[in-house]
């Protein structure tokens, strides 16, 4: 028997309220303790720069798009057709870019 079974056993001889009681020490330590702290600080910080390079790739992925693509090229430059991809287009790199630039600036803050 391991120390878990050991632990899993005093845990079941325990009455419901006194186990709940127990649980919720625990969890109350687990909270308090800094490794958990600095955990919970280095995920935030991990999951912010997991966004901030979506961001940046997804701007990325439009600007090259508008590089490399002649006919989207085309369809930015036209003038004898609505412009709806022209307007499609901008709008989702202002989107794309305003995204970036807030998570620029969240990193720095």
């Amino acid at each position: 028997m391991d120390a878990f079974e050991t632990y899993r056993e005093d845990y079941d001889a325990m009455l419901s309220e006194e186990a709940l009681a127990q649980r919720e020490r625990l969890i109350s330590d687990r909270n308090r303790h800094p490794e958990y702290l600095v955990h919970q600080a280095w995920t935030a910080l991990w999951r912010s720069f997991d966004v901030y390079t979506d961001n940046m790739s997804e701007l990325r992925a439009l600007l090259v798009a508008a590089e490399t693509d002649e006919t989207l090229q085309t369809e930015l430059f036209q003038n004898v057709r609505a412009p709806t991809v022209r307007t499609a287009y901008f709008r989702g790199l202002d989107k794309t870019l305003h995204n970036a630039l807030a998570g620029a600036q969240a990193g720095v803050s």
